[in-house]
């Protein structure tokens, strides 16, 4: 059962909000330090989110490409939000075909979008310590050293991912590089990102320690990923691309019950609103 939800409901970014992420990401950054284990030769436990709620079809293969084949399988640790009450029994069937594999689900019984991952992070960050998680989306497939080689790209107070865009100004939809780019590792030029997807990425877990993750707009609240890249940014953390990437499944059944293909009217809608809050991109 999923808790009930609060959000931010203000036309405008207030600057109270940015006092707050400046004043928490300082306390977060002590904290984490604190934290760190003593010895560098620990090997921690990888903590990867996944969000499903269309494509059931695929989640076998998801979670046999996503830990059971991984090199560092055994370090992995899979959360999994089902924000589909349809297909409850579905997912609880296919978990139940790995014994050998660390995992929760969650079924809400109403649809958070991607933005239940965030919940989904804090809620286990409340009964664990997490330096760093893995977010992923129900669409990919990951070769073998996927989170071997991306748990090598994480860095403190950093927010980590293949996809992204650098604006200049201009629209979300011609924001370089494009989608092939990214796809085929092209332009390894651009470093950096203003903006980033999280599907496919590695973050400080602090992110999320911040009030401000999750206390994305109403009207917004399925943008969540322009949402975090605003966030890490006003927060003066690193947004940096990785040429560590999945193979995202574009078959007519998957793409189908895309989120993003109903969003795009949103995305400058949201850009826009951004930018007038501060965010200079």
């Amino acid at each position: 059962m999923c808790k009930s939800i609060s959000f931010i409901t203000s036309t405008s970014i207030s600057l109270q909000l940015l006092q707050l992420i400046s004043k928490e990401s300082k306390m977060a950054q002590l904290e984490h330090v604190n934290s760190l284990p003593r010895s560098s030769e620990m090997e921690e436990d990888i903590h990867v989110f996944l969000v499903t709620w269309g494509r059931v079809h695929l989640l076998h293969e998801t979670i046999q490409s996503l830990v059971q084949l991984q090199t560092v399988a055994h370090r992995v640790r899979l959360h999994i939000w089902n924000n589909n009450p349809l297909i409850r029994e579905q997912v609880d069937a296919i978990v139940t075909l790995f014994p050998s594999i660390t995992l929760d689900v969650i079924h809400s019984k109403i649809n958070l979008f991607s933005y239940a991952r965030f919940l989904h992070i804090k809620k286990v960050m409340a009964q664990e310590q997490l330096d760093y998680v893995v977010i992923v989306d129900d669409d990919q497939q990951f070769p073998p050293d996927y989170l071997e080689q991306l748990w090598n790209d994480r860095r403190p107070r950093t927010y980590t991912s293949w996809w992204g865009r650098k604006f200049k100004g201009q629209s979300y939809f011609k924001g370089v590089p494009d989608y092939k780019e990214l796809a085929n590792g092209a332009r390894p030029d651009i470093k950096d990102f203003d903006y980033a997807g999280p599907g496919g990425c590695i973050i400080d877990a602090n992110a999320f320690a911040m009030a401000a993750t999750l206390a994305i707009p109403q009207r917004y609240a399925t943008l969540d990923d322009l949402w975090l890249s605003y966030v890490m940014h006003m927060a003066h953390w690193s947004v940096r691309r990785t040429l560590v990437r999945p193979r995202t499944i574009t078959d007519d059944r998957t793409t189908s019950v895309a989120l993003w293909s109903r969003l795009k009217d949103h995305k400058d809608e949201f850009l826009t609103y951004l930018r007038d809050g501060g965010w200079n991109v």
